[in-house]
């Protein structure tokens, strides 16, 4: 236990260190390095950092390109979605074929675990990887746009907003039986 507080000791006093810089004595240094107090209010303003530290939001050129980035990561993240309905739609497909074709074999063999009419699909690791994988990319996706949205820049929350709304209408087809 004291380890964990003595490690953690370490990293506030190397994350608040401070010397110099644009903060007077009266307000402590913004956490990990940043460039001043970050807005949490709706803005147009520049100079919010997107994603890394590296790449600021400071010109209409950059802003737009930032815009353009979370509006296919927007498309992508419904395209996705789309896609784990088709790819989980064709497993239950195959799985009813071969139910049915169990119940009809007088010599078929049982499945004891109850769900989707009477049945849950068998554990089959090429399937579970897909599924994962999918559901791992569509959750990387998402947390993406939501650090994107936490700049609270009005131009990429609109970005993200056309972007699903884009996304929707071009795969939403595929997703509308799934829907829960």
């Amino acid at each position: 236990m004291s380890l964990w507080v003595g490690v953690l000791g370490v990293l506030a006093t190397t994350v608040f260190a401070h010397e110099g810089g644009p903060f007077d004595g009266d307000h402590p240094p913004p956490p990990f390095g940043g460039h001043g107090p970050m807005k949490n209010f709706f803005h147009f303003e520049v100079g919010d950092v997107f994603y890394i530290r590296q790449f600021e939001l400071t010109t209409a050129p950059i802003i737009l390109g930032a815009c353009a980035v979370v509006f296919v990561f927007a498309v992508l993240e419904r395209a996705v979605s789309a896609g784990r309905a088709v790819m989980e739609r064709k497993f239950l497909s195959k799985f009813s074929r071969q139910r049915i074709a169990l119940e009809s074999d007088p010599k078929g063999g049982s499945l004891s675990v109850i769900h989707l009419n009477g049945y849950v699909p068998p554990f089959m690791f090429r399937r579970e990887l897909a599924r994962g994988g999918m559901f791992a990319v569509q959750a990387s996706l998402t947390y993406l746009i939501m650090l994107a949205i936490m700049t609270f820049h009005v131009s990429i929350i609109l970005a993200v907003i056309v972007g699903s709304a884009t996304g929707e209408f071009l795969f939403g087809r595929y997703t509308a039986a799934t829907v829960h």
